[in-house]
């Protein structure tokens, strides 16, 4: 999934990931990586990423880590959800997923 993080990213920068929830849906937050890329990508869609990791710079000069795109491909969710949902583990070596929500944005 893309996000646009526009008050973080120069233009030509990306944020691929996904949405992560650790206790509900309440604390969903976004997860992922930076692109750096030239071609035009649309919110909320699929995309393969192949490139290269380089440090780049965010709005206020700082360095972060980037994947600058040699291709992007365009692609579907093959049925995979938008959310990273973790496992909480107990005592007893037993894990329970947390509940599951169909969020809409």
């Amino acid at each position: 999934m893309i996000h646009l993080l526009s008050e973080y990213l120069n233009d030509g920068y990306y944020a691929l990931g996904k949405y992560s929830i650790t206790c509900c849906a309440a604390d969903a937050e976004f997860a992922g990586f930076v692109v750096k890329s030239d071609t035009k990508l649309d919110m909320n869609e699929w995309y393969e990423v192949v490139g290269v990791l380089e440090y780049g710079k965010d709005k206020d000069g700082y360095n972060i880590l980037v994947i600058d795109a040699a291709s992007i491909t365009k692609t579907t969710s093959n049925g995979e959800s938008q959310y990273v949902y973790t496992c909480n583990s107990y005592g007893d070596g037993s894990c329970k997923e947390v509940t599951k929500y169909d969020l809409e944005y």
